[in-house]
């Protein structure tokens, strides 16, 4: 029997097509909501031609008590965030109004040792495949949020891990850059944050992301007028690379005893700790990549006018002082006005943020494009 070959997709980021952008406008209303009504949104012909579309397909159901009343038909599809931090893989369940059902974490000791070559990424796969107990339960569609690191060192990772996922379970999936998936999982997972405009930071690296309501700005090569080019990371301050090197040429550190001599199992959280208990090489990477961060949170903000920052990705904690490094930063350089209003906020979902992003970000494509599931 021939096996078959599911699909790999780009999602939605910026819908260029006005019909698409008014459904995702609509999502944009709905999405916090189990049921809307056609009344609610002030264009009800094109909301009555959009719910007709979804009705048809069956994402929703037209209730029997109130006038153009639909709810959501939760039950109708199971959509599979994954995601990684450090060497651990997240995968997210969730109903297609966006509720957890289940959720599972386990280590990848695959992601310990990868260089970059395909055959990295496929021993990934198959320590996924081996040790994830959720594959059989009937997905719609999965969603893969793809390291930033992994796709610097081989950019077929994103294809090659995507479609290991889609075979595992046997549907059609999704990639994200996994800052991408972070940054909209902590803005719509958070209240306060649902009707705000914010910078999302994730890990030392600093890979940015704009939201402004339901538009996602995310790092690109080439600018195309909306300056997403500088929203690319900074290498040259990623702390765990930095210290693997240092301690290979012998610099003394504890951060050698905390492995056992493993520089492989070096971990951003593993250097902020030893920064916290004293050791002075970890103390002096936590504090100039935390200074460099805070220059490029203050001329990001500058640049893209939002008033809201956010630091996740392992960068959100106290441990080792890197927030205060931040804000100490960052408040030299924004303009006046912005310095007043601006608030920095820690991401709150940690390793999950990236695969609960994933899982809801198909369910937006699924609104936005009317998928059939």
């Amino acid at each position: 029997m021939a096996k078959t070959k599911y699909q790999v997709k780009q999602f939605t980021i910026s819908p260029a097509d006005e019909k698409k952008q008014t459904y995702l406008d609509i999502y944009n209303t709905i999405r916090d909501k189990r049921e809307m009504a056609t009344a609610e949104h002030p264009d009800s012909e094109a909301v009555e031609e959009y719910f007709n579309e979804l009705k048809r397909k069956n994402i929703i159901t037209k209730r029997a008590a109130g006038e153009g009343a639909y709810e959501i038909n939760a039950g109708r599809a199971k959509l599979a965030g994954v995601g990684f931090s450090a060497d651990d893989c997240t995968i997210s369940l969730t109903d297609l109004s966006g509720k957890l059902i289940s959720k599972e974490s386990f280590k990848v000791d695959a992601l310990h040792h990868i260089k970059g070559k395909n055959k990295d990424i496929k021993h990934i796969v198959a320590e996924i495949t081996e040790k994830s107990s959720l594959a059989g339960e009937g997905c719609s569609f999965t969603a893969v949020a793809v390291p930033t690191k992994m796709m610097e060192l081989n950019p077929k990772s994103a294809d090659i891990l995507a479609k290991g996922i889609n075979e595992l379970f046997a549907c059609d999936g999704f990639i994200v850059p996994e800052a991408t998936a972070a940054g909209y999982a902590e803005k719509t997972s958070k209240e306060k944050l649902r009707n705000r405009e914010i910078l999302y930071l994730h890990s030392d690296i600093g890979v940015g992301v704009v939201i402004k309501g339901e538009s996602i700005y995310e790092a690109k090569d080439a600018s195309n007028g909306n300056h997403e080019e500088y929203l690319r990371p900074w290498g040259q301050f990623d702390i765990v690379s930095t210290a693997v090197s240092l301690v290979s040429k012998g610099v003394g550190t504890d951060i050698v005893k905390m492995v056992d001599g493993d520089v492989d199992s070096i971990t951003l959280p593993l250097v902020l700790d030893a920064a916290e208990k004293g050791d002075e090489l970890a103390q002096d990477l936590t504090k100039r990549t935390a200074l460099a961060l805070g220059v490029r949170l203050a001329y990001l903000i500058n640049m893209f006018g939002v008033k809201t920052a956010v630091l996740g990705g392992g960068t959100e904690t106290a441990t080792g002082k890197f927030m205060e490094y931040v804000s100490e930063s960052s408040g030299k350089f924004l303009l006046e006005n912005t310095g007043k209003e601006l608030e920095v906020l820690p991401a709150s979902l940690g390793k999950e943020a990236s695969s609960l992003g994933a899982a809801g970000l198909i369910r937006r494509e699924i609104f936005t494009e009317v998928l059939e599931v």
